[in-house]
């Protein structure tokens, strides 16, 4: 059996207790909402994160697959290197003729040419 002295201590505890019980609950509360919202954030960045992935893998795929971007991109150079030589084979030395041409019909237009 409890002595006087268990008794009492006993009750202060008790007392105690019933008036911190209440704000360690409280604060215990307000633990676990600000867990369960960090929670949920944590959930949606992973979720952004995945969309962005998914985003990222579908920009690469359009680029890398066959017909893609990068193959377009190589294909519009080969023809812009294609019109570079289509130019200097065919263009330029009808245009060195043409120069030539003038030059002489104006070296004879002149007086003594």
């Amino acid at each position: 059996m409890a002595t006087r002295g268990q008794a009492a201590a006993i009750a202060e505890l008790s007392n105690q207790a019933k008036k911190e019980l209440p704000q360690l609950v409280h604060e215990a509360n307000v633990t676990l909402k600000t867990m369960k919202e960090t929670s949920v954030r944590v959930g949606l960045s992973a979720d952004d994160a995945r969309a962005s992935a998914k985003a990222f893998k579908v920009v690469s795929d359009r680029m890398t697959e066959k017909g893609g971007t990068l193959e377009k991109m190589a294909m519009a150079a080969d023809v812009m290197g294609a019109s570079g030589q289509t130019m200097n084979i065919a263009t330029l030395p009808r245009m060195n003729r043409a120069a030539e041409d003038a030059a002489q019909t104006a070296r004879q237009g002149q007086p003594g040419g």
